[in-house]
């Protein structure tokens, strides 16, 4: 009896293990436990700090004086009028490549002036035309004459003579100026020059 009993428990032992594993095959391989993620830590930038300047500024700097051009050594009788004159041009000496004007020589001083289209010379006031520094008048009786068209820009130039003794121009003077009315306006044109003196002659 004992012998039957101990074959029975081993028989129901058996066919639990086999229902077991049954259950095992058909709940399928036991999954890999999941990693649980690492927080990583993230930097947090550290701001610039801002520099703010306070108190009174600095002194600005002062620009220096512009210089002034220098006046001729002659007072244009238009040169800071109420009229400004119209701007003419001249040649003095014109047979001369440079503007040489000589010192002393008692002789006269040519001087042309070259119109355009601005300026006809038919309308100048030959009474009024005045060569500076000293303001010489054209020389009496020797009225000023067309030259015709001399630097052949197609328009007529106008020739007028003064007294070099007249024309106060001095040694080392590099610009003369010669104003006029033409239509009842004011013009001025100057021109340079060179001054110069032969040997024994008296400046």
């Amino acid at each position: 009896m004992s012998l039957q009993k101990s074959l029975f428990l081993f028989l129901v032992s058996l066919f639990s293990l086999a229902m077991i594993g049954a259950k095992i095959a058909e709940a399928g391989p036991t999954p890999a436990p999941t990693a649980t993620p690492t927080a990583t830590a993230t930097a947090t930038p550290i701001p610039t700090p801002t520099v703010t300047l306070t108190g009174a500024p600095g002194p600005t700097a002062t620009p220096g004086p512009t210089a002034e051009p220098t006046p001729p050594r002659w007072p244009s009788p238009f040169r800071g009028g109420p009229v400004m004159p119209i701007f003419v041009e001249i040649d003095v000496s014109p047979s001369r490549g440079i503007n040489r004007v000589q010192l002393g020589s008692h002789q006269r001083v040519l001087v042309v002036i070259l119109g355009s289209e601005a300026i006809d010379v038919s309308r100048v006031d030959l009474e009024s035309l005045y060569f500076w520094p000293d303001g010489a008048s054209s020389i009496p009786g020797v009225k000023p004459a067309p030259l015709g068209d001399r630097n052949r820009d197609g328009f007529t130039d106008l020739l007028v003579r003064f007294d070099m003794d007249e024309t106060g121009i001095a040694a080392g003077d590099t610009q003369a100026c010669l104003t006029g009315e033409i239509d009842g306006a004011f013009f001025e044109g100057c021109d340079t020059i060179e001054t110069f003196a032969p040997p024994g002659s008296q400046p």
